[in-house]
C-alpha cells in the first residue's frame, strides 16, 4: 500500500487488535475459581477450573512470537527459509505453552502468595495443528495440589487447548507451580 505510513499502519493494526480483543470479550466467561490462601489448596485436588473465552491466533501473534523467540521452527530443526512461510499457516506448538501464564489467572486466583515459580511442565503433547486466524480456548483442572515447606503450596495444573472446530485438542500438558508467602 503505497500511502501508508508506520503511524498509520501501527494505528490500524491496534485497532484490528482492539476488535479481536472485543471479539473475545462477547463470550461471558465464569468467574475464576478462587482459593483463599496457600493452607487451602489440598481441598482443590481434583477441581476443574472451567475454560477461558475463545480468542482468536492470528498471523501478526505468531510473527510476534517468532520474531521474540528466535524462531521456533528453527528449534525444531526445520529447513532454513521455513519460518516466514509457515508463520502465515500455523502456530508453533510453543505459542499455547507460552500463553499459559497469561491465561491461569483468567481461570484460578489463588491468594497470599508473594512469590511464584513455575517449576516446569510434564506430560505435554502437541497434538494438532493451530492455523492462524483459528480460535482457541484453555480449559484446566487442578489434579495434584499440596502444600510444601516453608508455608508454600504445589499445584499441578493440567491444561488443554481446544481448537474451534477440531476435535482433537491442539496441546495438553501439566504446568507445575510453586507458590510461596
Amino acid at each position: 500500500m503505497s500511502g501508508d505510513t508506520p503511524g498509520r499502519l501501527a494505528r490500524a493494526r491496534i485497532a484490528r487488535d482492539d476488535r479481536l480483543d472485543a471479539l473475545e470479550k462477547e463470550v461471558d466467561m465464569a468467574p475464576p475459581v478462587v482459593i483463599p490462601g496457600l493452607a487451602e489448596v489440598g481441598r482443590y485436588q481434583g477441581s476443574s477450573l472451567g475454560c477461558t473465552d475463545w480468542m482468536v491466533i492470528g498471523a501478526e501473534r505468531i510473527q510476534r512470537f517468532e520474531r521474540a523467540t528466535g524462531g521456533p521452527r528453527l528449534l525444531r530443526g526445520e529447513p532454513a527459509g521455513t519460518e516466514a512461510t509457515a508463520s502465515a499457516d500455523a502456530a508453533p506448538a510453543e505459542l499455547l505453552l507460552a500463553m499459559v501464564p497469561g491465561l491461569l489467572p483468567r481461570l484460578l486466583v489463588l491468594e497470599g502468595w508473594k512469590t511464584a515459580v513455575n517449576t516446569g511442565v510434564e506430560n505435554c503433547r502437541f497434538q494438532a495443528p493451530v492455523p492462524a486466524g483459528s480460535r482457541v480456548r484453555m480449559r484446566a483442572q487442578i489434579p495434584r495440589a499440596r502444600t510444601v515447606p516453608g508455608g508454600g503450596c504445589r499445584l499441578v495444573v493440567e491444561v488443554e487447548f481446544e481448537v474451534e472446530g477440531y476435535d482433537e485438542p491442539a496441546c495438553r500438558a501439566s504446568v507445575i507451580y510453586l507458590y510461596y508467602p
